[in-house]
């Protein structure tokens, strides 16, 4: 089964907020109000163990109708709307599928914390080896950490592109 670069390309997200309210009706699911952002990563932090940090491709302020004037943790130590809300990764099909992480820590204006960890699952695949999953710990551009590696990933697999419903084939 063939791959793709994990910098390459980036697969959809949804994000939504956790709908807890104060003395107001629940957002509608569809149209203008809509409480949930669907787009794709850009850039992955983490420490090497966990991935914490998602940027996403949405503009969590501006690229809401109407938009989102609260603040977030890009200008201030407020958390922002997604606070307790989800991220889900991937597109729901492939391997190893779609991951929900919920319990966020907060937002920005273009991205997600969660310091325990945000799940972003990927297989490394080569024809006559065995598969290793592991985690996305961090990515920017072509450079990308993996952490909780289920075996050694030894120098046969080098150049071996990544497979994960989080980063499908184009």
């Amino acid at each position: 089964m063939k791959g793709i670069i994990l910098a390459a390309f980036v697969a959809g997200l949804t994000l939504a907020h956790s709908g807890a309210m104060v003395s107001m009706t629940a957002p509608p699911s569809s149209g203008p109000e809509k409480n949930f952002v669907d787009g794709h990563l850009t850039r992955i932090d983490g420490d090497g163990i966990v991935a914490r940090r998602a940027f996403l491709s949405e503009n969590l302020r501006t690229g809401l109708t109407p938009n989102d004037n609260s603040d977030n943790m890009t200008s201030s130590s407020d958390k922002g709307r997604f606070e307790n809300g989800w991220i889900k990764i991937g597109s729901g099909t492939g391997t190893p599928g779609q991951t929900q992480t919920s319990g966020l820590d907060g937002n920005g204006d273009d991205f997600v914390v969660k310091t325990a960890g945000i799940d972003i699952p990927v297989v490394v695949s080569k024809t006559g080896l065995p598969d290793i999953t592991a985690k996305a710990v961090k990515w920017s551009g072509l450079d990308f950490t993996l952490g909780g590696l289920s075996a050694n990933l030894s120098t046969l697999y080098e150049g071996v592109p990544l497979m994960s419903s989080a980063f499908p084939r184009p």
